[in-house]
């Protein structure tokens, strides 16, 4: 005896993506089997049970992206620096640029420890 077939507002036929780590994804379906649901049932049970995004998570999410921003500088100085010393080691000259990356680390420090 064949399954009946469902009514057209009750099938599940759209897709929704979304691009995760390994490691989200390890996590992710570690915490559907804890809960012994599918990973489709537990990402659906999760997003619809979320009450949503409230105007205080909007405004954290702003202050992080600040955060990022600095974190952001901070890493491409970071990069630079790097390169300098490297240079610096293999031929025992200071390259013009070090004084100036130092700074702006010690300038980006600065205001991330006042934020």
């Amino acid at each position: 005896m064949a399954r009946p077939k469902k009514r057209t507002s009750d099938r599940r036929e759209q897709w929704i993506k979304a691009r995760v780590s390994p490691a989200e994804h390890a996590s992710f379906l570690t915490r559907a089997a804890r809960a012994r649901l599918s990973p489709s049932e537990f990402l659906r049970n999760s997003a619809l049970s979320s009450p949503g995004v409230s105007p205080q998570d909007v405004a954290a999410e702003e202050a992080a992206g600040a955060d990022f921003e600095l974190t952001d500088q901070l890493r491409r100085i970071g990069v630079n620096l790097n390169q300098l010393t490297r240079v610096a080691n293999k031929t025992g000259y200071m390259p013009d640029g070090l004084d100036e990356a130092l700074a702006k680390v010690d300038h980006l420090l600065d205001r991330m420890m006042s934020s």
